[in-house]
């Protein structure tokens, strides 16, 4: 099992120890949205949005129209291609990415020394909007 706190000193930057001796792995966010992570004792991170993420090329073609009350509205058929504005990936880091970038990175290497993983246990408001979440989950 991985851990964002890892005593794997692969996966831990020699300059992050804790007072017990674990590293701290850096979490950076590469979704444009801030993203905050509670960790069920009362304590929250938010790491800032990424001004410039990473996004997927895309390639589109239309494949239909649909009327919906007077107005023609097109369907398209969406593709996604190869990742585009990734950053170099450096042990000692966990990636936050979208759902759909990281299924097209696929599984991080166990030997990479750091990790890509998605928000996950999503904490919602009474009206569905996103506050934060629990976890992070490789994909």
């Amino acid at each position: 099992m991985m851990k964002l706190i890892s005593s794997n000193p692969d996966l831990v930057p020699a300059d992050a120890p804790r007072p017990d001796g674990v590293g701290v792995m850096k979490i950076v966010n590469l979704t444009p949205h801030p993203v905050t992570i509670c960790n069920g004792n009362g304590l929250s991170i938010t790491i800032d949005r990424c001004d410039s993420p990473p996004r997927l090329e895309e390639e589109t073609e239309v494949v239909g129209t649909v009327c919906a009350e007077g107005v023609d509205v097109p369907v398209i058929r969406k593709r996604f291609g190869k990742p585009q504005g990734l950053p170099e990936f450096r042990p000692g880091h966990v990636y936050v990415v979208s759902a759909l970038l990281a299924q097209a990175l696929g599984p991080t290497p166990e030997d990479a020394g750091y990790l890509v993983v998605i928000p996950a246990a999503l904490i919602r408001d009474e009206n569905g909007r996103i506050l934060g979440a629990r976890a992070l989950a490789v994909v």
